[in-house]
């Protein structure tokens, strides 16, 4: 027993030696590691950051973060952020990296943990000027993807191309280097309303169809889905054709026998609902006037109408396409 104290009594020597001698090790020790820097997130949740384009140049949001390094954020000397537009409907439109805002350490605040920070606002009229764009040439479903640089008095400099995942990712860091901001448009096509169907005409099963004798007259309800702004489901898709024929209407509300929506991008009106047999419909916008909203509708099996459709509330219908 005596001889194994001793062993370990003479390896832990070694050890507290070895420990403070200056020779140079085979991997580089803490103190003189390379420390970084980052900016955390504090608010909006990147949830909340996208433009109404129907709110025009002033959509906007406000920006919070803290920075953090080794000496409580007081290396950082620089956030800057480059902007480009992404045309999701004519990606001839889209633009490269352009520069959009520069804060350097003069403008920044304390945050509440009392580190250094930063807040700013982000607009529509001033990301769409920044790219050399007007709000006439954005389209709603596209978006602008901003990118930052976080630079520090070492001479450092910080993207997201050379930060850890983790420190962009996780809650406890939310290292902030980039961000997305959709153009979205406020809709509001949820209602029950009136509608009278003509020009009706019954596929034959190839697309082709025969002219069909009537009109039609009922009410459809277009229901607002939760969490997807823009996307209706219809107790009517066929506007009183299906039961015409003898089938049961078309119907995508919840618990209905067909799926899919009728989508609202920026007044661009489409559909993605798809019938009890599989057949997929279109709906095609012919005009706005007032309270009346006159589209056409097909599917695959070859039937399709004309269709008014009258809101009852005393509004009238956007300037839907």
């Amino acid at each position: 027993m005596k001889n194994i104290l001793k062993s370990f009594g003479a390896l832990l020597l070694i050890f507290l030696v070895s420990c403070n001698q200056t020779e140079d090790y085979p991997f580089e020790t803490f103190e003189n590691m390379e420390k970084g820097a980052f900016a955390r997130l504090l608010s909006p949740a990147r949830a909340d950051m996208f433009f109404v384009l129907t709110d025009g140049p002033s959509s906007q949001f406000e920006i919070s973060v803290e920075f953090y390094d080794e000496n409580n954020g007081s290396n950082v000397t620089d956030y800057d952020w480059v902007v480009r537009y992404e045309d999701f409907t004519d990606p001839d439109n889209s633009t490269a990296d352009a520069p959009f805002a520069s804060i350097p350490s003069s403008a920044f605040n304390t945050s509440a943990d009392g580190l250094p920070g930063a807040t700013w606002s982000v607009s529509l009229g001033d990301a769409a000027a920044a790219v050399g764009k007007t709000l006439d040439q954005l389209n709603g479903g596209s978006r602008f993807v901003f990118n930052a640089t976080l630079k520090t008095n070492a001479g450092q400099e910080f993207t997201a191309a050379n930060t850890g995942s983790n420190i962009q990712s996780s809650a406890p860091f939310s290292g902030f280097f980039f961000f997305n901001a959709s153009l979205v448009c406020e809709s509001s096509l949820a209602g029950t309303y009136t509608y009278v169907s003509t020009d009706l005409c019954a596929g034959d099963g190839s697309g082709g169809c025969s002219s069909y004798a009537g009109t039609l007259t009922g009410e459809v309800t277009w229901t607002e889905l939760a969490g997807a702004t823009g996307a209706y489901t219809t107790s009517a898709g066929s506007f009183g054709f299906y039961p015409e024929l003898g089938y049961d209407e078309v119907n995508s509300d919840d618990g209905g026998n067909s799926t899919g929506t009728i989508n609202d991008a920026c007044n661009f009106m489409s559909s993605t609902i798809v019938d009890q047999y599989g057949d997929p419909f279109t709906y095609v916008i012919e005009g706005v006037s007032g309270a009346d909203l006159t589209l056409s509708w097909s599917n695959t099996w070859g039937d399709a109408a004309t269709v008014v459709v009258t809101r009852t509330d005393g509004t009238d219908w956007p300037p839907l396409q």
